[in-house]
């Protein structure tokens, strides 16, 4: 394998600017905005899904318009790295914020953490009937699932409930109205 240096977003960083998160075969630098952005990462185990995960946590953790929620399907092996240096510096009784603003990691976390962004959806979509710009007053919401099993369960019929959850969560975080209709703006 080799070693590739990431390529550092120095500075401020907001979600609402693109991060070059690697090249394609031309040469030219790919840039992602997170902003408003769903993703699915799949593959086989081994490949490189959770060092992507790490480059988009590395950009995403730094801007002042975000907070990020884990689902930690790896029971918190995926979050322990990013939350490091915040429990360190709480053994050592100095104070710090964590990079994760929320993780989850049983059952009963993920439920409420769904349950806490659909609650965030419902109430921001009470607004002026624009979308929201997110801002460090009012940050975007990051929600990240690491083991797609935290959603779909392990057993034969899945749990259902949770993927509703997400569903709606995805579905409705697009711009609701006061009167119920939905814009794409």
């Amino acid at each position: 394998a080799e070693t590739l240096p990431y390529p550092f977003v120095t500075g401020p960083k907001t979600i609402h600017e693109p991060v070059p998160l690697g090249q394609y075969a031309t040469g030219e630098v790919c840039m992602v905005t997170f902003r408003e952005l769903a993703a699915l990462m799949v593959g086989i185990k081994g490949r490189g899904k959770s060092a992507l995960l790490n480059t988009h946590l590395a950009y995403l953790t730094g801007c002042s318009d975000a907070v990020v929620w884990m689902m930690d399907g790896k029971g918190g092996r995926t979050a322990r790295p990013w939350l490091q240096p915040f429990l360190d510096a709480v053994k050592a009784g100095q104070e710090g914020v964590p990079a994760l603003d929320w993780v989850a990691v049983s059952e009963p976390e993920y439920d409420a953490m769904l349950l806490g962004v659909n609650a965030a959806i419902k109430s921001r979509s009470r607004g002026a009937g624009d979308k929201i710009n997110p801002s460090p007053a009012t940050p975007s919401i990051i929600l990240i699932v690491e083991e797609a099993s935290v959603i779909t369960g392990t057993g034969n019929y899945g749990n259902v409930k949770r993927a509703d959850l997400l569903k709606g969560a995805v579905v409705q975080g697009r711009l609701v109205h006061q009167d119920g209709t939905k814009s794409d703006k």
